[in-house]
Order: structure tokens, then sequence, then C-alpha cells
């Protein structure tokens, strides 16, 4: 009787080492492939990033083309769709879908009115007399 209540808590016991071992090996399969995904999109967002501000100028320019046709607001929302357009262009068909998810809106707008507001402020210095 003892034998067969020993054999039952081993094999019991090994059953139980066996799902622990599943457990952490999903538990580490789970976190690096986490890990690439997050690092994947992370390098995915800087080189989005370099491609902003590589195309704002010419967001700048295709708005310019809109003056007095169109109210500011129209010509910024024109600007910053031409970069995203260029910037989708730019990539892969495959990637472009995620891409366009990656893409934000907000801070494309945000770059195109800096830099027209550094351009005012260059327009309105005045060189310093020596």
């Amino acid at each position: 009787m003892m034998n067969i209540i020993t054999q039952i808590i081993n094999g019991l016991g090994a059953n139980v080492v066996n799902l622990m071992a599943v457990a952490v090996a999903g538990f580490i399969v789970k976190g690096v492939s986490v890990f690439l995904v997050k690092g994947w999109q992370y390098f995915l967002k800087k080189k989005i990033a370099r491609y902003i501000t590589q195309f704002i100028p010419q967001g700048i320019a295709f708005g310019d083309l809109l003056k007095g046709i169109k109210p500011n607001h129209e010509r910024l929302v024109q600007a910053v769709l031409t970069v995203q357009n260029l910037v989708l262009k730019a990539f892969p068909p495959r990637l472009r879908p995620t891409v366009d998810k990656l893409i934000d809106e907000n801070a494309i707008a945000r770059e195109i009115e800096r830099k027209l507001n550094e351009e005012k402020q260059e327009g309105l210095a005045k060189p310093t007399a020596e």
C-alpha cells in the first residue's frame, strides 16, 4: 500500500514539474516576442520620424500653393496629408498599413507649425551692428 501511495505522489510530482516547465517556457517565449515586436515598432517609428522631418518642407511648399485659395486650417490639413502620403510612399506596400497606424497627424502639424514659426522669426530678426 505504501509503495502505491509513493508511486502516485512521485507521478503527481513529475506532472507538476512538467506543468511548471511548460508555463515558464510560455512566459519566456511571450516575453521575447513582446520584446521583438516593441523593438521593431521603435525602429519603425524612428524611421517614420526621420522621413517626416525630411518631407516637412515639401508639405509646407504644397500649403503655400494653396495660399489665398483655402483658409489656413485647410492649408495645414493639406500639408499634413501631403507629408503623410510622402512618408507612406517611402515604405514598401506590405508595411504601409502598419506605418499608417503609427503616423501621428498632430505631431506632423506641430512640426509644420514650428518650422513656419522658425522661418517667421528668422525673417523678423535683424542683424546686429558691428
